[in-house]
């Protein structure tokens, strides 16, 4: 384990966590191939993949024990590892490697994709997503003299963390992220842009039913709740009317370093000539 602040934080993470099934469809993006095998870096509880386990392998690494006994729970092969320790699979044996808000935790992220790439079948595809730490909001903020901490509507890092002891340990731009996967012998295939934190941060669908899953529950409903479902999730539905995705994410595309808040893509590994 490169760094023991990491292993600290995240050792007991998910204790208490509320289980709820992200599901992320860009995993397969339309792949409908079935029995694939798939290796899930900083798994956390997998809650991305739980809808997978059932036609796919689905394994996971995470230094996280709170996270590991959930992933375990539902279907995920997880494994008690650090993601910088070498991968304990074959060459060739994974068809999709996740690697989501993991890189940017790394103080050699380089070594970890020349891991993903040897266990990455030729024809696979690694999913990743990486922060934006520089986009319009970012820029403004460092503008006006905050730090790399930050706070939104259902997110409060600066609850926990100090500049100082930040978890984040490496910082990308778009210029930057695609230098680091040209130089991880990798090639960008796809991107799934969207505004700001929408595609995949704050995506009001998710955080819509989960919400209602808690009152179904019994929780008492919460002011955050209220505004999430009744005012903030209709709001995105007009928006996703007015001005579809599809359409947003062309016009993040013009400049990602500016508009979006993290850099989420679909990439195939360079096959080296013999």
């Amino acid at each position: 384990m490169q760094d023991q602040q990491q292993q600290e934080v995240y050792k007991g993470f998910w204790s208490g966590h509320t289980e709820d099934d992200y599901s992320d469809p860009h995993i397969l993006d339309g792949d409908s191939r079935k029995g694939l095998n798939i290796l899930v870096l900083g798994c956390g509880t997998g809650s991305d993949c739980w809808h997978l386990t059932s036609e796919h392998y689905v394994c996971g690494m995470d230094i996280s024990e709170s996270g590991i006994a959930i992933a375990r729970a539902h279907g995920i092969d997880a494994t008690l590892t650090s993601v910088t320790e070498p991968f304990p699979y074959p060459d060739a044996s994974f068809d999709i490697v996740v690697a989501k808000d993991i890189l940017e935790h790394i103080l050699d992220p380089l070594s970890v994709m020349k891991e993903v790439k040897r266990v990455l079948r030729p024809q696979g595809n690694l999913v990743t997503l990486i922060p934006n730490q520089f986009y319009w909001h970012f820029r403004l903020r460092y503008l006006f003299g905050n730090n790399l901490v930050w706070k939104t509507f259902l997110h409060d890092q600066t609850e926990t963390y100090e500049e100082w002891n930040y978890i984040h340990v490496r910082f990308f731009t778009w210029r930057g992220v695609q230098r680091f996967l040209k130089v991880a012998g990798f090639q960008i295939t796809k991107f799934y842009f969207d505004f700001g934190t929408l595609e995949h941060y704050f995506v009001p669908d998710y955080y819509e039913r989960m919400y209602r899953r808690l009152w179904a529950a019994g929780e008492k409903k919460s002011k955050r709740g209220l505004l999430v479902c009744y005012v903030m999730y209709p709001l995105w539905r007009i928006l996703n009317f007015l001005f579809p995705k599809r359409l947003r994410n062309r016009v993040v595309a013009l400049a990602p370093g500016l508009l979006t808040a993290g850099f989420y893509l679909r990439c195939t590994p360079v096959q080296e000539p013999n």
